[in-house]
């Protein structure tokens, strides 16, 4: 026999226990009372007219929201872009982005000079080393 007591722990538990599929006990829905099974739900109520100056402030609201798209949209076409630049120079063999370091011709005469000592200054590192391989043999 049950009491107030054991409701109460019954429905505490029920409570706070997951329920599981197999917990749930079906009942069958009468065919005559089908009403009171499955109620109809009420549809919602229709929005209210809008007055003219709520549309013209919902219109430049979508126009802003429009505007902040097509800016976010070109932001991102720049990044885009800006990531694909900075790419371009990436040599995957050495693992550097200095792939096109001197490929491009001397622009002026002082670069060309700068260029033409370092030259001179590994030619003559490697006339010195030839020299010393020759006189220690």
């Amino acid at each position: 026999m049950r009491d107030r007591i054991d409701e109460r722990d019954r429905k505490e538990k029920l409570a706070k226990t997951v329920v599981k599929r197999w917990n749930v006990q079906y009942k069958a829905v009468d065919e005559g009372n089908h009403d009171e099974a499955f109620p109809v739900q009420p549809t919602p109520p229709a929005e209210p007219e809008m007055s003219e100056e709520e549309r013209e402030k919902l219109r430049a609201a979508e126009e802003i929201i429009a505007r902040l798209n097509a800016e976010a949209a070109e932001d991102e076409a720049a990044k885009q872009a800006e990531i694909a630049a900075a790419m371009a120079g990436y040599n995957a063999t050495t693992g550097a982005y200095s792939g096109g370091y001197g490929q491009g011709a001397v622009m002026n005469d002082s670069e060309r000079e700068m260029v033409d000592s370092i030259m001179a200054e590994k030619e003559n590192a490697i006339q010195e080393t030839i020299h010393s391989a020759e006189n220690n043999m």
